[in-house]
């Protein structure tokens, strides 16, 4: 229930008759949650691919406040060694959040859903890693994809793409953040080596 996103949450009759409780100033509104979670209501996604879409783009519309409320507190879940925030890569996220205008939402894609869901299960089944699709039968509709292994929530997927530890081109924080794309599909599947896997899949068109 968007435990990550510290607000707490009741639900009376299903997600339009949220109440949400503010106890702090520095956490996300309902008008932000709104304006980010563009997928919640659709059939056929997960929560955690939901959640994915939510953070994808509370990170795009509010780069500053999401250092402060989400990039700054966290921690690579307990299972995995702490993350070194003395790392340039962490460090060079807080100062690009810090500094990025805001940016257009991700509309998401049943299209590019379908897709990255079709990638997700294959890799999962094969433990395979990386973008080749040959021999899975998926077809490949973006124009640009990150893969994630291991997490298993929203933020820490998004978090873990745009920290992007030893990946010299940040090439999965670029793609979250580049304001041309206008779409997003996501998959999320169990994966035979990793536990989990998630595919995000971008594109220039709707």
């Amino acid at each position: 229930m968007h435990k990550s996103l510290h607000i707490l949450i009741v639900v009376a009759v299903g997600w339009s008759s949220l109440v949400i409780s503010f106890a702090q100033a520095d956490q996300w509104t309902p008008q932000q949650i709104a304006s980010a979670d563009l997928a919640r209501n659709l059939a056929g996604w997960s929560d955690v691919e939901k959640d994915v879409v939510l953070h994808t783009n509370l990170v795009r519309m509010y780069p500053s406040v999401y250092l402060e409320i989400e990039a700054k507190p966290w921690d690579q879940p307990p299972r995995y060694s702490p993350l070194d925030k003395s790392t340039s890569y962490y460090q060079g996220l807080l100062r690009e959040l810090r500094s990025r205008p805001s940016i257009a939402p991700l509309q998401p894609s049943e299209e590019l859903k379908a897709s990255a869901s079709c990638f997700a299960a294959a890799q999962g089944q094969t433990s395979q890693t990386g973008h080749d699709r040959s021999g899975t039968g998926c077809p490949e509709l973006n124009t640009g994809e990150n893969c994630d292994y291991g997490m298993d929530t929203g933020k820490d997927i998004v978090m873990h793409l745009l920290v992007d530890e030893d990946v010299p081109s940040r090439g999965h924080r670029k793609n979250i953040l580049d304001p041309s794309y206008i779409s997003l599909g996501v998959g999320h599947a169990s994966h035979q080596r990793y536990g989990k896997v998630t595919v995000q899949e971008f594109s220039h068109r709707e």
